[in-house]
Parts: C-alpha cells; sequence; structure tokens
C-alpha cells in the first residue's frame, strides 16, 4: 500500500509527472506523528468529499481537510484510517461506473 504526500514545492524538469508535479509515494504510515500530510481517499461519499489529508494530530485524532474544499474538516480516530473498506491510502481515481 502506498500514499501519495504532496510537497509544498515545485520540481521542474523531466517527462515523470511524479517529479514535475512534486508527488513523493511512500509506504503507508502506521505511526500516528507521521500521519500529518498524507492523503486518503474515501470509499464512499458520505461525507460530500472523496479525497482528504490529513492536517493535524489531536491525541488519539486526526484532522482531515478536503482537497476540493479546505474549509470542510472532520476529526476521526487515526485507527480508523486502518479499515480499508472505507479509506484507501493515496488519493485513487473513481471506478468507470461512478463517473
Amino acid at each position: 500500500m502506498t500514499i501519495v504526500n504532496v510537497v509544498s514545492r515545485w520540481r521542474g524538469g523531466g517527462g515523470n509527472r511524479a517529479r514535475r508535479y512534486g508527488v513523493v509515494v511512500r509506504l503507508a504510515p502506521t505511526d500516528p506523528a507521521r500521519l500529518v500530510g498524507s492523503a486518503w481517499t474515501r470509499g464512499d461519499t458520505v461525507w460530500r468529499y472523496r479525497h482528504w489529508h490529513v492536517v493535524a494530530k489531536h491525541g488519539d485524532e486526526v484532522e482531515l481537510a478536503a482537497v476540493l474544499d479546505p474549509a470542510a474538516r472532520r476529526r476521526v480516530a487515526w485507527r480508523t484510517l486502518r479499515d480499508r473498506t472505507v479509506w484507501q491510502p493515496g488519493w485513487r481515481a473513481l471506478p468507470a461506473d461512478q463517473i
């Protein structure tokens, strides 16, 4: 499993899209202190958005912000991100039948 973390600065040059947009791919962290900055995709749209990233850690909870609307924030226990039926690490594309 991988998580895509977006780096704030742009790295130009080369034809590699990941390098061009400053995207770093690494293994999904299991340590809650390393979750800040990680990206997640919610399997359903109960919270209206699918793509989230962790912006802060508060004790046993992490604060998630929607990618399309950073003002939309939710707090969840960090262990709920381990449930792969609800959360997928990284930003996943929609299946063809849901477009």
